[in-house]
This record gives structure tokens, sequence and C-alpha cells, in this order.
């Protein structure tokens, strides 16, 4: 079963509408970029397209170590620099792609929050595809989860932390680093209070870790992604009745190795030529957050 069967049978087997069988026609094409990530023939797409004035769901995080050593310091901050490719690849194929689908009625290119809540959940779902279809991504381990939580609004930040940090290795201190993430989605959920629109959330963040082994840094990148409920919504929104309100998060998580001799063997200068050739807008800019190593 290839990696992104499996990640659709788990998030049906969740009750997760982050793929559906419509999904499968509108990402079907996206085969023939088979893990290679060649630059599309299309313009970049118009600001609509790329989501510029969209409800935003897709984060790019990056737990960047302080290691005190210059050298070290360096190779983060050029690894850092491929990652940021990455993400602007992924970006703009979404932004393609959205293009094509607006274009063709699949779409819509209105600006209510509902069309920007379709528009939004369709560029994370070409964002997911790419990312468990990339060659230079490798050494997935899956897990879908669905948790219920008896909390009160306080601690809701919290509780999605923990979940969303889990088996990361990081210290409780990048909590408050992390409120500015927690208010992007707070805000996003605020906006969509009033929408039947599925609310769907995808965050993709890397953690460099000490290889005892080959005296290096080692990127690796989960991508993690929930919905967020009717219930949750008038919670954030204020709406809720009661102090303390049951949740129930649902959610996807894949961990990979990002392979920079995969990478760099031809993948990534491809890329730059094309992002840089186009002088295209990106977005999603990633958030960097200083970690302890």
């Amino acid at each position: 079963m290839s990696q992104f069967a499996k990640t659709k049978s788990l998030t049906k087997a969740l009750g997760l509408p982050f793929y559906d069988e419509d999904d499968s026609l509108l990402l079907k094409h996206l085969d023939t970029i088979n893990g290679r990530g060649e630059a599309p023939p299309d313009p970049p797409p118009d600001p609509t397209a790329m989501g510029d004035n969209d409800v935003k769901n897709v984060l790019y995080i990056n737990f960047n170590p302080n290691f005190d050593d210059p050298v070290i310091e360096a190779d983060i901050k050029a690894k850092n620099k491929v990652l940021q490719l990455n993400t602007n690849w992924l970006s703009l194929r979404a932004g393609v792609e959205t293009a094509k689908n607006i274009k063709d009625g699949k779409l819509p290119g209105d600006m209510s929050v509902a069309s920007q809540m379709k528009r939004s959940a369709y560029r994370a779902k070409v964002i997911d595809y790419i990312m468990l279809k990339s060659s230079w991504m490798g050494g997935f381990k899956t897990q879908g989860v669905e948790r219920t939580y008896s909390v009160k609004k306080a601690e809701f930040h919290t509780e999605l932390l923990t979940t969303f940090l889990e088996g990361m290795g990081l210290q409780p201190t990048v909590y408050g680093a992390l409120e500015g993430v927690l208010k992007m989605i707070s805000d996003s959920i605020f906006s969509a209070e009033n929408t039947t629109e599925k609310s769907m959330f995808y965050l993709l963040s890397t953690v460099y870790t000490w290889d005892e082994i080959t005296k290096d840094v080692q990127p690796t990148v989960r991508t993690f992604y929930f919905e967020a409920t009717s219930e949750v919504k008038k919670y954030v929104a204020g709406k809720a009745t009661i102090n303390t309100v049951n949740l129930k998060i649902g959610f996807m998580q894949n961990d990979s190795i990002f392979n920079l001799d995969v990478w760099d063997s031809g993948v990534g200068t491809e890329i730059k030529k094309y992002l840089v050739a186009e002088g295209v807008k990106i977005v999603n800019e990633p958030i960097d957050i200083p970690v302890d190593p």
C-alpha cells in the first residue's frame, strides 16, 4: 500500500474529511510528477489561487535549535534555505492546482468565507499529496488518532499543543513561542464560525536532531492536520454556554526524513531555477521558533 493510500485509509477510519472521493479525481493528474517535483509549465497563479486573502489553514513551522556552535548554526541555516525552497514549491503547486480548478468551475472563485474555506482545504490536500509522493521524503511513520478532551477554554491551546508536539523531544518552554501560531489558528476558526464548511488545518513542521553517528544535524518533518468541528468553532468564538466542554479531535500525523542527498541530486536545482525565474510570491513563509537542542 502506498503512503498516500495508507494515509487516506486512516483518515477515512477516523471520520476526518481531509480526503474524499472527489479528491481522487482532482489530484490524480499530480501523479505525473512522479515524486520528482518538475516545474509546472503553467504561469504562476494569481493571488486568489495562491490564497493571499483566504482563511489561513496551512502553516509551516521551523523549530531551530541553538547549538552555540558557529559551524552547526551555519549548517542549520543552509538546510533551512533548502527546506524553505521545498515549502515554497508546495505552496506554488497548491496555487497552480487551485487555479486550474477555479477555471474549470470545480472550485469557487468568490471571496465568501465558505469559498475561501473550500480553496484553503484543497490547497492543503495538494500539499499533503505531494509530500507523500515526493522522492526526497522517506521513512514515514504514520498514525491516526482520535481523542476527546474535557477542557476549560484556557486549557484548549495547551491540549492542542501537547498533541501536536508529542514525541518531538521539545521542551515545554516552546509553548510560549507558539502562541502566535495558536492565535492564527483561533482567528481562522473564528472567521469560519458561521459557515458549514469543514475547517481543516494543516501544519508542516521541521525539527533538527543531532546524529551522533554522522556528527551532523538531521531535519525531520512532521505533518499534522485536524478538523475544527462546529463545537470547537462555537467554543473558540466564545458562544459555548458552559465553561468546560468535551472536544473531540481527530488528527493525522506523518513523521518523515527530508533526504538532502536526493534533493541535491537535481530536484532542488530545478525547483530553485523555476521559483527564481518566475519571481513567484509565496504567501506562506515559514515561522521560525527557537528551541533548546
